[in-house]
């Protein structure tokens, strides 16, 4: 059936219902739903998180972008039609395996810096645009300068931002110090978790569904820990989010100098998470130069024949099928601190779109 709305909006009024039988108003009703239908925005089942620290010329490139950079980028998406969406709600529709709107994008920011009140925010409420700042507290209470002050969060909150925390202190959570027990690691990390969440609340009346590792290092216990008071943890490493991303290891696009010229953040908003089920070590054990990773994928938009898994210097890996949809692959030698690997498919739909995953391991 053919959907008539502009003959319907001009004919029929709703005054005149009443002058119809029931066969006609149901026929009117099923022309106004099927117009309604027609303007209703795709759906799709996943979404890209970008990453910001500075906005700014004057701060350490690799953690900052330009005004003129972050300009760029917002009128990309303005332009182009992105959905920019506030971070929890995204995350607990996908994790609960309903639909997002079609490109949709969340903005968020790490570390709480001045720059985000003087030069990001005023650019993202132009465009009536949410946000999410991740924020650790140590800094706000000591004053320190190039952050945030609790006053110009709560100011920012009440035009429209969104707070949540990134720890007390930001130190390497998931390392432990020198001589200290898992148990008092435990202790360490849950109260930087919770001290922090507590000052967010007392600040600012809120704390958000979700956490920030710091410098985006995480472990298993860490996720245990988030999963234990049902948060979200939020990396620091590429690739899309969807209903098989796991929702303690939750990636994000890292925007900085040498990784936001426009071609690289076309390529991100672009991404599509590739559909990991399942990843795991095998021998020697924890993660390491050597260690076997398995990969079990689920079906989907993705050329398998075109498959592949990188080091951060982008040299390629050997993968070796186990099965279908089922992965090797050899980890590389170790760096001192975070090591990741990229594992990439070009689309099906032959647009220039890829899907993602980055695994994530630490070597101390």
């Amino acid at each position: 059936m053919l959907c008539h709305s502009r003959f319907v909006q001009s004919r029929f009024k709703l005054s005149r219902l009443k002058q119809f039988s029931l066969k006609q108003c149901l026929r009117l009703l099923a022309l106004l739903l099927c117009g309604f239908a027609g303007a209703l925005p795709a759906a799709d089942d996943h979404a890209v998180i970008l990453l910001y620290h500075h906005v700014s010329a004057s701060t350490p490139p690799s953690t900052s972008v330009t005004p003129d950079q972050f300009r760029q980028h917002l009128d990309y998406l303005h332009s182009n039609g992105y959905q920019v969406l506030a971070l929890d709600d995204l995350l607990d529709r996908l994790m609960a395996g309903k639909t997002v709107p079609e490109n949709s994008v969340v903005i968020t920011f790490d570390d709480a810096y001045e720059s985000i009140y003087s030069q990001a925010a005023p650019l993202l409420e132009e465009l009536g645009w949410p946000y999410t700042v991740f924020l650790a507290s140590e800094p706000l209470d000591n004053k320190t300068r190039g952050y945030l002050s609790w006053q110009q969060a709560r100011e920012l909150r009440g035009r429209g931002a969104s707070f949540a925390p990134h720890s007390v202190t930001h130190a390497y959570l998931a390392r432990r110090q020198k001589e200290e027990s898992e148990a008092a690691w435990q202790r360490r990390i849950s109260w930087e978790i919770d001290e922090n969440r507590a000052r967010l609340k007392a600040e600012l009346g809120a704390a958000g569904n979700s956490f920030a590792y710091p410098f985006g290092e995480y472990n298993a216990a860490m996720k245990a820990l988030l999963q234990a008071r049902k948060l979200y943890g939020l990396a620091q490493q590429s690739g899309a989010v969807g209903h098989h991303t796991d929702p303690r290891q939750i990636p994000r696009f890292p925007m900085a100098t040498g990784y936001a010229d426009m071609e690289r953040f076309k390529v991100a908003i672009n991404s599509r998470p590739l559909p990991v089920l399942e990843e795991t070590l095998a021998a020697p054990g924890a993660a390491s130069s050597g260690s076997v990773l398995t990969l079990r994928l689920a079906a989907g938009d993705y050329r398998e024949q075109g498959l592949g898994c990188f080091t951060a210097a982008g040299e390629p890996l050997q993968l070796v099928a186990q099965a279908a949809l089922t992965y090797q692959l050899q980890l590389p030698p170790s760096q001192p601190g975070r090591n990741k690997i990229n594992c990439t498919a070009p689309a099906l739909s032959g647009r220039s779109e890829f899907f993602w995953h980055s695994y994530l391991w630490l070597d101390y």
